[in-house]
C-alpha cells in the first residue's frame, strides 16, 4: 500500500504527503516572504506566543538557543503574557489562520505592556489588529494547515532574531546550511522508494496499530511535542509523552503496570548512558522499545527529526486507512468556543 501511489491518494484526499515532498521547496520559498520588523530596541528576553502547529517554531527555535543564545527565550501557549514581559520584551505571535483567540489576545496584551512586537498570519483578525493598532506583520502562506506550514513560520521568525541582531551570524549559517539535508531525505522518504529501503515507512509500520509512549530529551523537547501532535493529528492516535531526565525518577515505575505498549526511544548523536540503561531495563521487562537516532548536528538534528517523525506519521495514517488533513473534533470545538 505505501509504494501504490493511486492507493495513498484515495486515502490522502488532499494530498498532505505530496505537500511534505515539496518541503525543501517551501523553505526556499519562504524566505522570499515579504519580512516587516519591530523596532530595534536593547531587548532582555523573547516570547513566542500561539497555539497547535503555529507555536512549534517558537518552540524549536527556543530549544536550538537553549544553549548558545545569552536571551531568555518563553513559549507561551494561552491567552495571556507572563507579568514580566514589558519594552525590553520581543514578542512573537504566530496563527496560520489569523483567527486563534487565544494569539489574538496575546497580541493585544502585548500591545497593551509596550512589548516589541511582531505577529504572523494568513490574514484574519490578526491581520486586522495589527493594522489597527499599526503593528508589524508578515502575512504568510496558509498551506494545507497549520502543521504542514512550518516553513513559513519557522524562516521568518529566525530571520527577524537576526535582524534584530539577536541571533548571531554563525547561528543563521548553522540554521540555513541544515535545510539543504531536506534535499537528501525527500529522496530517501517518497513514497517510491522500497519499504526495506525506507526508514519512515519502516517505523510508521512499527506503531500505527499500537498503544504508544513516546521518550525523548528534554533539550529537544520540541520534536517530541510535535511528534505526539503529528501522530494525534494525522494519525488520529493517542500518544504519551515523557522527557529525559524527569521520566527516570517517575515514569519507569509504570512499566510495572502497564508493558503493553510501545516506548519509542528518540536519541541524539552521542546520547549520555541513561538511554542505554533505559533499553536495557525495558528489554528485560520484555517490554517493546524501538530506539529512532536523531542525525545531524546543530540545527540538522531539528530538520532530521521534525521530517522524519511527521512524515512517519502521514504514512501511519495511510496504514490506518485515516485521511492525515481533516481535524474534526479541532473544528468542532472552535466552533463550538465561538457559539
Amino acid at each position: 500500500m505505501l509504494e501504490d501511489i493511486d492507493e495513498i491518494k484515495k486515502i490522502d484526499k488532499k494530498g498532505m504527503i505530496f505537500y511534505y515532498l515539496r518541503w525543501n521547496e517551501i523553505f526556499r520559498e519562504a524566505f522570499n516572504i515579504p519580512l516587516y520588523f519591530p523596532p530595534k530596541r536593547d531587548y532582555q528576553n523573547i516570547i513566542f506566543g500561539g497555539m497547535g502547529g503555529s507555536i512549534i517554531a517558537g518552540e524549536i527555535i527556543s530549544d536550538w538557543l537553549y544553549f548558545k543564545s545569552r536571551f531568555p527565550i518563553f513559549t507561551v501557549m494561552d491567552y495571556h503574557l507572563p507579568n514580566f514581559a514589558d519594552s525590553n520584551t520581543l514578542v512573537i505571535i504566530s496563527s496560520v489562520s489569523g483567527e486563534t483567540e487565544e494569539s489574538l489576545s496575546l497580541l493585544k496584551e502585548a500591545k497593551e505592556k509596550g512589548c516589541g512586537c511582531v505577529a504572523l498570519s494568513s490574514g484574519g483578525k490578526m491581520l486586522e489588529i495589527s493594522r489597527k493598532y499599526n503593528l508589524p506583520h508578515i502575512k504568510i502562506e496558509k498551506g494545507l494547515a497549520p502543521r504542514a506550514s512550518l516553513p513559513y513560520l519557522l524562516v521568518p521568525e529566525i530571520l527577524i532574531l537576526k535582524e534584530l541582531g539577536i541571533l548571531e551570524e554563525d547561528l543563521f549559517k548553522d540554521f540555513s546550511s541544515s535545510l539543504y539535508l531536506l534535499d537528501k531525505l525527500r529522496e530517501e522518504f517518497k513514497p517510491e522508494r522500497k519499504i526495506e529501503e525506507n526508514l519512515v515507512k519502516r517505523l510508521a509500520l512499527t506503531y500505527f496499530n499500537k498503544r504508544i509512549s513516546t521518550y525523548v530529551p528534554i533539550e529537544i523537547k520540541s520534536l517530541g511535542r510535535r511528534f505526539k501532535a503529528s501522530v494525534n493529528e494525522n494519525t488520529k492516535l493517542p500518544m504519551q509523552l515523557e522527557f529525559l531526565p524527569e521520566l527516570c525518577h517517575n515514569e519507569i515505575e509504570s512499566w510495572e503496570g502497564d508493558k503493553d505498549r510501545l516506548i519509542i526511544l528518540i536519541k541524539k548523536e552521542n546520547e549520555s548512558k541513561r538511554f542505554k540503561i533505559i533499553e536495557e531495563m525495558l528489554k528485560s521487562k520484555g517490554i517493546e522499545n524501538l530506539p529512532i537516532l536523531l542525525k545531524g548536528k546543530g540545527f540538522e538534528t531539528f530538520i532530521y527529526g521534525l521530517y522524519l517523525l511527521d512524515f512517519s506519521s502521514l504514512y501511519a495514517a495511510i496504514l490506518r486507512g485515516v485521511d492525515p488533513l481533516p481535524t474534526k473534533n479541532i473544528d468542532k470545538f472552535k466552533e463550538l468556543l465561538l457559539g
